[in-house]
């Protein structure tokens, strides 16, 4: 009797330490998955709190800038940042031959006016199934503008986001984007392109304020024709070369000195005659725009 009864303990012995080996084990688990789920909860709540305060950024992270202001995490071979446009956006954005938008950090600019500032060029391209831009002539990327006042020795603060700026540009290329002063404290973002089709080039400049982007100042720089008959004398070619007058005013005058050949609107007179011409601009105040002032002839 004694020996079956201590069998009999042996028994409910080993299946009590089963089950609490089981149990133990069934609690480590929970414990792991728990422990699994506060963790990812932790990270979703670090991101949401990156994403919550996206003003400070480091210039040299590209890609954490363009997946922050074009909201996606998905970047193509070469390093596009591949988006998806809504309604709005399919209207005045280029769209691929995929239906996404394609699209590149192309230029950081500097410049101090009391504070380091910098404004961040993004274009966005048409890309084609061959995964190269459309390079029709007419073809132009879309200007993202963003920009940033330096907070720290590598923390840069976003003041302002321009997601669909202009089209600039073409032949599938974006057109020259500078920085000019314009002022003891003035700059503005200097846009400069040019097109050419069928005999016909133009080449235009336009200056934005900054940081609001506004046009304040534009004149087409170069001009020129020629016929595809050699006879008919409409053939004509004249440049604008711009100069900032530096002065003790708050905006500096331009000078706008043209040299060439245009056509004459008038019948009765010469197909083409002379462009020479100086134009002088002055910002005014009350228009918040480049107006000309004087107009010279030679």
């Amino acid at each position: 009797m004694k020996v079956f009864v201590l069998f009999l303990w042996l028994v409910l012995a080993v299946a009590c330490n089963n089950a609490t080996l089981k149990n133990i084990e069934a609690e480590n688990k929970r414990l792991k998955e728990e422990l699994e789920l506060f963790k990812n909860l932790e990270n979703n709540r670090q991101k949401a709190m990156q994403h919550a305060d996206t003003r400070m950024f480091k210039l040299e992270n590209e890609r954490d800038i363009l997946s922050v202001l074009f909201d996606t995490e998905d970047f193509d071979v070469n390093e596009r940042a591949v988006w998806t446009p809504n309604f709005d956006e399919r209207l005045n954005f280029p769209v691929s031959y995929d239906g996404f938008c394609y699209t590149t950090m192309d230029k950081v600019l500097l410049y101090n006016d009391n504070f380091a500032r910098a404004i961040i060029v993004f274009g966005t391209y048409e890309i084609m199934d061959d995964g190269q831009p459309n390079d029709g002539h007419s073809s132009a990327p879309m200007l993202s503008l963003a920009y940033f006042t330096q907070r720290g020795a590598n923390e840069w603060e976003l003041s302002t986001f321009r997601k669909s700026f202009v089209h600039h540009g073409s032949w599938g290329e974006m057109g020259d984007v500078e920085i000019k002063q314009v002022g003891k404290q003035k700059f503005v973002l200097d846009l400069s392109w040019g097109y050419s089709n069928m005999g016909e080039a133009t080449s235009w400049t336009s200056y934005y304020s900054i940081p609001n982007f506004e046009v304040i100042f534009g004149i087409a720089t170069a001009h020129s024709f020629t016929s595809f008959e050699d006879d008919d004398g409409k053939a004509y070619d004249y440049e604008t070369r711009l100069t900032v007058k530096p002065s003790d005013k708050e905006y500096f005058d331009i000078i706008a000195e043209t040299t060439g050949t245009k056509p004459n609107n008038k019948e009765d007179e010469e197909v083409v005659i002379s462009a020479n011409n100086d134009q002088l601009f002055y910002y005014n105040e009350q228009a918040g725009v480049y107006v000309e002032k004087i107009t010279y002839k030679y």
